[in-house]
C-alpha cells in the first residue's frame, strides 16, 4: 500500500491446499496458510508487491507470487489482483486479517492512511504548510519566553525525568529542540532526531548542541513516512495543526516506528481559540480538538496506555483563558 510517498507490505502469507482466512479469533491458527515471518523469501516477496504496486498507479494492491520453474531458470512472478479488504465477514480474507493484525487503528486508520497518501501525492496541504511554517518562522525568536513557566515546559520536564527514553529518539514538530536539552540535562543516554515544519524554529542552540544532524525540516505527516525504527517517538502541542484523517494516519505510522513508546501532548482546544487563530494567522492556519479523533484511534494491538491525564497547558493572553492538553503515553505490552 502507499504510504505518504514511501510504501508498505504487509506481512506475506502461504497456503498450501486452499486459501482459508477464516475464523472467529483473530489469533486461532489457520489450516493450511502459514505466515512468512523473516528472512530472505519474506524479503523478495515483500519486494515484489511493491514492484508491482509502483506499476499498477493503485494506492492498495494484493499480489499473488507464483515460482515458475522454465528449462535452465526458476523465476518468481507476482500477479495483480483486486484486494479483498472491508469483508462482510470478519477475518475472512488475508487482507483483513494482516490490516487488523499489523496496522495499528485497524480499518478505520489503513483507510485514512490511504486518503492521507493520495492527498500528500497531489500536494494538497503544500501552500498550508509553507504557511504554516513562515507562521512559526516569525514566532521563532519569541518562542522560548513565550513556553517557558508554562505547564507544557513542565510537564515535559516531568516526563524526561519520569520515563525511559534511552536509545533513539524520533521528536516531530520539535520546535526549538527544548525537550531534547532536557533529555541530556537529567543524564538520559538518547540519540534524537526532529522533524519540523518550521527552518526558523530549529536555528536554536538546543538543536545544534542536542539533536542528530541532518534535521527533516517539512510536513511531520509527511516525513514520518519515510523514517526508520525509533525507541522512542514523541510529539508536543502539535497534533492541532493537523485534521483527523492526517492525524489517524499519521497516528498509525507513529506506532510502526516506535519500538519501545510514544508520548504527546495534545490540547483540547476551543472553539473561540480556533477562531482566533485564523484571525491572528490567517485563514490558511487550521486548528482542530482531536479528543474524539484520539478516542477512537484507541490502543493499538501490542501496546498499553500508561498514563492519560489532563492538565493546563499555557495561558491564551489573547483570549484571557487557560488552554488545557493531555499527556498520553503508550509502551509496548
Amino acid at each position: 500500500m502507499e504510504m505518504g510517498l514511501d510504501t508498505m507490505a504487509f506481512t506475506p502469507a502461504q497456503y498450501a491446499a486452499s486459501e482459508d482466512f477464516r475464523r472467529e479469533n483473530l489469533d486461532a491458527p489457520l489450516a493450511d496458510v502459514s505466515w512468512v515471518e523473516e528472512g530472505p523469501l519474506q524479503s523478495i516477496l515483500k519486494s515484489t508487491a511493491r514492484d508491482v504496486l509502483q506499476s499498477s498507479s493503485n494506492g492498495f494492491v494484493r499480489v499473488e507470487a507464483s515460482l515458475n520453474i522454465e528449462p535452465g531458470h526458476i523465476y518468481l512472478e507476482g500477479l495483480l489482483h483486486t484486494p479483498r479488504a472491508f469483508s462482510a465477514e470478519k477475518y475472512n480474507t488475508y487482507e483483513d486479517v494482516v490490516i487488523e493484525k499489523e496496522f495499528p487503528g485497524g480499518h478505520a486508520a489503513f483507510f485514512d492512511m490511504l486518503i492521507t497518501s493520495k492527498q500528500i501525492r497531489l500536494g494538497r496541504d503544500h501552500e498550508r504548510n509553507q504557511h504554516l511554517a513562515g507562521v512559526y518562522d516569525g514566532f521563532a525568536p519569541r518562542y522560548h519566553a513565550a513556553r517557558a513557566n508554562t505547564g507544557l515546559s513542565r510537564m515535559q520536564q516531568d516526563l524526561s525525568k519520569d520515563y525511559d527514553f534511552s536509545g533513539t529518539v524520533l521528536d516531530l514538530a520539535c520546535g526549538n529542540g527544548e525537550f531534547g536539552a532536557m533529555l541530556h540535562e537529567h543524564g538520559v543516554s538518547a540519540k534524537i532526531s526532529g522533524i519540523d515544519v518550521s527552518e526558523g524554529m530549529t536555528r536554536s542552540s538546543y538543536i545544534q548542541d542536542h539533536y542528530e544532524k541532518p534535521l527533516f525540516i517539512g510536513p511531520m505527516d509527511e516525513l514520518i513516512m519515510r523514517m526508520a525504527d525509533f525507541d522512542h517517538v514523541v510529539c508536543f502541542a502539535a497534533f492541532q495543526f493537523l485534521d483527523p484523517i492526517h492525524l489517524t494516519a499519521c497516528l498509525a505510522r507513529m506506532f510502526m516506528v516506535a519500538q519501545k513508546s510514544v508520548t504527546a501532548i495534545h490540547e483540547d482546544l476551543s472553539g473561540a481559540y480556533i477562531d482566533n487563530m485564523k484571525k491572528r494567522n490567517g485563514e490558511l492556519c487550521s486548528n482542530f480538538n482531536h479528543i474524539s479523533t484520539l478516542d477512537e484511534f484507541g490502543v493499538p494491538r501490542g501496546w498499553q496506555q500508561v498514563r492519560k491525564e489532563r492538565f493546563p497547558l499555557y495561558d491564551n493572553p489573547n483570549l484571557g483563558e487557560t488552554v488545557y492538553g493531555f499527556i498520553i503515553r503508550f509502551e509496548k505490552a
